[in-house]
């Protein structure tokens, strides 16, 4: 921790060292670490109860457009063919809807492109090492 440090004299001429502990002072919070980049036309759902099948999760991802969906545990990846429909998706549904029984709303939005995703544009294959004899 910082400290602020002042010298103060007294009458005598002895020398007195102070020293005041600064707060400390407060970063900046980021929303997200990432710095990659997304996909225009997959979206990453999360919040959704273990009651819920894949075919629920399909039917409300298809009133915004054909989609593909693929369940992890209370999370999905849902694939959309237009970019269109992924944002009309993202945009209604974030923050703004929740499956039957289930208390709180779902959390939406563009799936991450991963390093080793084959579509992102910045992947570069590994490079094959071979022993030499």
């Amino acid at each position: 921790m910082k400290a602020l440090t002042s010298s103060v004299f007294e009458a005598d001429g002895l020398k007195l060292n102070v020293s005041i502990p600064l707060a400390p002072t407060k970063q900046p919070v980021s929303t997200t670490t990432w710095k990659g980049e997304y996909h225009e036309d997959e979206l990453f759902v999360a919040g959704i109860p273990n009651s819920i099948s894949e075919t629920e999760v399909l039917q409300v991802f298809t009133e915004h457009g054909d989609a593909e969906v693929r369940m992890m545990k209370n999370t999905a990846i849902v694939k959309y063919g237009d970019k269109r429909h992924a944002e009309r998706a993202l945009n209604r549904l974030h923050k703004n809807f929740s499956f039957p029984g289930s208390t709180r709303h779902i959390y939406v939005r563009f799936a991450r492109k991963l390093p080793n995703d084959a579509t992102s544009a910045k992947f570069q294959p590994k490079q094959k090492l071979t022993k030499v004899a």
